[in-house]
């Protein structure tokens, strides 16, 4: 059975405020998250998604920018997952503002995928497709573009009991 979660904030918004006008689920960047609660999380090969920077985002960037996250709370990071903005980190410089699939295994291994491109502009429509294929692995797709980077890691996201946020 396929798990998918798709998040199309301009509808979620709408069914909240029919009387807004040109706006969707809006974070502030500091405190703000939609807690998607701790029974989603287990079998997803796809998460998607639309989001549109309040501003620029680059290579500057200096602490990650969640998208989508499971934070398991512990020092180990097994089965955590996320798509991020990405700052610059060990052994990746090159990681600065790129967006990141990240899923962590039983053992808080990380595997990573990461965009081409470092650069989001701001007030700009960008949709992004995370994927774990069962045999391809892990791979990341910008606006229907499958991007350069892959990893070899198959396995779908676990059942754990902490929660999923959006903008964490």
């Amino acid at each position: 059975m396929k798990h998918v979660i798709s998040i199309l904030a301009l509808i979620l918004f709408s069914l909240l405020n029919s009387n807004a006008q040109n706006k969707v689920v809006t974070f502030d960047g500091v405190n703000d998250y939609i807690d998607l609660g701790s029974n989603i999380g287990a079998g997803i090969r796809t998460m998607e998604m639309w989001f549109s920077p309040a501003v620029a985002i680059n290579s500057n960037i200096t602490n990650f920018k969640a998208l989508v996250a499971r934070d398991n709370t512990t020092t180990s990071n097994s089965n955590e997952f996320n798509i991020s903005f990405s700052p610059s980190i060990p052994g990746v410089p090159s990681a600065a503002g790129r967006l990141r699939f990240t899923m962590y295994d039983n053992n808080g291994i990380n595997n990573s995928v990461y965009s081409n491109s470092n650069s989001w502009n701001a007030n700009q429509w960008y949709h992004v497709a995370a994927v774990v294929h069962p045999s391809q692995g892990m791979m990341l797709f910008i606006d229907g573009v499958q991007q350069n980077d892959t990893n070899n890691y198959t396995n779908a996201t676990n059942q754990l009991n902490f929660p999923v946020h959006i903008g964490s």
